[in-house]
């Protein structure tokens, strides 16, 4: 995960509350304005039910009250982010906040410490990547992702006049305008078009294998005509840990929006198959070479070690045990060490702080991977040795 993701994350991981912690998110896409936004609704409404049936009612209801401009600022669609995420204290005034934008779901929740799946989710699932648009005579190389998209470099190439020239210099109007082998001047005049056309894409491949090098970014998708893609894709090469995705999709100068939109859409399908590639791997590892982990004892004393590399989580993963010093993290509650062991109700959240502790990555799976990582106890780990 980049240093961002990070530094998000263990803010959140700290939070804690003896009362409670409030966790609030929402969604905006236009597409689905057909009948107005119902994600504030639904927030406000859930907002209502916990403070009815918290334990601590009273304590609950006045810091909703409290915090009632932040969470219509964060409801109002006309606002900032099409995801926005809010988490606060209950007995305490720590709030953090964060607005993205790729969706978040409706919700409002009062746990123990912040609801981090679907952020997390989205954090993953959208971290930054390239995405070269390519139109007319110009590219334009943006970096898009959970934060949005920026701009990184754009190229445009114009016609010179050496190209243009037997447009001038060719026959007059008595003269033929055929050269030896039945080949016009235009004819001639376009294939030098077209041939100083690819050179100029030839060198913007070349810029752009350099930029993802420098913006650390390791996903590029390539959006625009087919035969300038082809040439782009053929110029970044092979030898390189880039992976290159192609989307037909025109690209107009005037409004880059629905191209980058195909460009997420492209990089979360991309993305979910790359979550079944990677429960696959790791099962395949767990029998066969031991960089492997399945389940969760099996993952909780690789954590304990330091030896994750890449952390897989359910969505729907729940797990209690005890944290000791060092790092030591346990299930079996047989086990002698919980005696000098703090009990933990979230123990995947400290799966996760241990995992950035140890610089791995994080993945929490969907759909199709979700259903093949729930066969193997919800949890699973790519290991360093």
């Amino acid at each position: 995960m980049n240093t961002l993701t990070t530094e998000m994350l263990r803010e959140l991981l700290a939070l804690g509350d003896e009362i409670g912690v409030l966790t609030v998110s929402v969604g905006f896409d236009p597409s689905d304005f057909a009948d107005g936004p119902t994600g504030p609704n639904e927030v406000r409404a859930q907002l209502r039910q916990l403070a009815r049936d918290s334990a601590h009612s009273e304590a609950v209801q006045a810091r909703i009250d409290a915090l009632q401009g932040r969470i219509e600022a964060l409801l109002d669609p006309s606002g900032d982010g099409r995801g926005r995420y809010l988490v606060a204290a209950i007995g305490g005034d720590q709030i953090i906040e964060h607005r993205l934008e790729v969706p978040l779901p409706a919700m409002a929740a009062l746990d123990d410490g912040p609801v981090l799946r679907h952020l997390l989710e989205a954090l993953d699932e959208h971290q930054p990547a390239g995405a070269l648009l390519l139109h007319t005579n110009e590219a334009h190389l943006l970096e898009v992702g959970f934060a949005g998209s920026k701009d990184i470099r754009e190229w445009s190439y114009r016609v010179g006049e050496m190209v243009l020239a037997d447009e001038t210099s060719g026959p007059g109007p008595s003269g033929s305008t055929v050269a030896p082998g039945g080949v016009t001047h235009k004819d001639q005049q376009e294939d030098r078009v077209q041939a100083n056309r690819d050179r100029f894409l030839r060198d913007v491949a070349a810029d752009v294998r350099r930029e993802l090098a420098e913006h650390d970014l390791n996903r590029v998708v390539l959006i625009g005509p087919a035969h300038e893609r082809q040439i782009i894709r053929d110029g970044i090469g092979t030898d390189t840990a880039v992976r290159v995705l192609d989307v037909d999709h025109t690209v107009a100068s005037d409004d880059l929006r629905p191209a980058i939109d195909a460009a997420q859409l492209a990089l979360s399908r991309q993305h979910a198959a790359y979550e079944r590639e990677l429960v696959d791997d790791v099962r395949d590892r767990a029998g066969a070479d031991g960089r492997g982990a399945v389940g969760a004892e099996a993952v909780v004393d690789a954590l304990t070690e330091g030896r994750v590399q890449h952390l897989l989580l359910a969505p729907d993963l729940e797990l209690h045990g005890w944290v000791g010093e060092d790092g030591l993290l346990l299930l079996d509650e047989d086990d002698p060490r919980t005696a000098a062991a703090t009990p933990e109700r979230r123990l995947v959240h400290r799966m996760i702080e241990r995992t950035l502790d140890t610089d791995g990555d994080i993945t929490p799976v969907d759909a199709a991977a979700a259903a093949q990582l729930a066969e193997v106890g919800g949890v699973a780990a790519l290991l360093r040795w």
